[in-house]
């Protein structure tokens, strides 16, 4: 037998861990295409240089700051909407609590109290629901999703703390990145320099056999026009990387016909 005596602690409050938030930059894109009718690139002339100018500008001017509260994976069905429910709930509780022989507010809380629950899981259905669907034919996805619902932690950053370049040490992420970017953007043209390229002089046999004399079509460029562009703009890849506001999509589409005529004027004047 153990001479130890039990304790027992009663914790009447505990104050639950602060939720991780992260602050990153957004482009506010109703901004955006408001800042670009103002300034009716339509009506201007532009190159692609100046063009690209005037939207970094324009872009620049449209950037906000903004917060986002990091959930658990299991937790991140959990938006704006649930979160003003429960309030609108836990305030009529109160009331309810202030006044308990009145009777019509008893029965006002239970109905409200049974919608936020239906409307909690209704809620969370909906967003497990479209989380498998973009899952769809795609297993490694699909057992990340579940491995990250089965583990319920937040991901870590997994870029380096620090970088050794040139015998100096960077812990800056921003020069980090910056050194990423500037190895992955040179590699390229670097390992290709060192190919010994004296086997490919020739390289008719690559090359189509084409009569440009006889094929008109190759032979002149006709102006391009609005359909043209519009294909094009509709043609790029949407499953590329996205922001963390994840609105590269809305971009695209919401500003393009601010920019029809200049991305025209430009192709044309080449």
């Amino acid at each position: 037998m153990s001479d130890h005596k039990q304790f027992y602690l009663e914790i009447k409050k505990i104050k639950p861990p602060a939720k991780q938030r992260r602050q990153y930059e957004a482009i506010n894109y109703e901004k955006l295409a408001t800042l670009a009718t103002e300034l009716e690139l339509n009506k201007q002339s532009y190159n692609y240089i100046q063009l690209e100018n005037q939207l970094k500008d324009l872009i620049y001017k449209s950037k906000a700051i903004k917060t986002k509260i990091l959930n658990l994976p299991r937790n991140d069905w959990i938006n704006k909407e649930v979160n003003s429910e429960i309030d609108n709930r836990n305030a009529l509780w109160v009331e309810v609590k202030k006044n308990k022989d009145d009777d019509n507010l008893k029965i006002e809380f239970q109905a409200k109290s049974s919608y936020v629950s239906k409307f909690i899981q209704n809620t969370k259905n909906n967003y497990y629901y479209k989380e498998f669907t973009k899952c769809y034919h795609k297993p490694k996805r699909m057992w990340n999703l579940i491995n990250n619902l089965a583990n319920n932690k937040i991901k870590q950053a997994c870029a380096p703390s620090k970088l050794s370049v040139d015998s100096k040490y960077i812990t800056d992420p921003k020069e980090i990145c910056e050194i990423f970017n500037k190895y992955f953007s040179t590699i390229g043209p670097m390992l290709a320099n060192k190919i010994n390229n004296t086997s490919y002089d020739n390289l008719s046999y690559i090359l189509p056999k084409i009569n440009l004399q006889t094929d008109r079509d190759l032979s002149r460029l006709e102006p391009c026009t609005i359909s043209e562009i519009i294909q094009i703009i509709h043609n790029l890849d949407s499953h590329c990387s996205v922001g963390i506001d994840d609105r590269l999509k809305y971009s695209r589409t919401s500003n393009e016909t601010v920019l029809l005529a200049s991305l025209m004027q430009c192709t044309d004047s080449i």
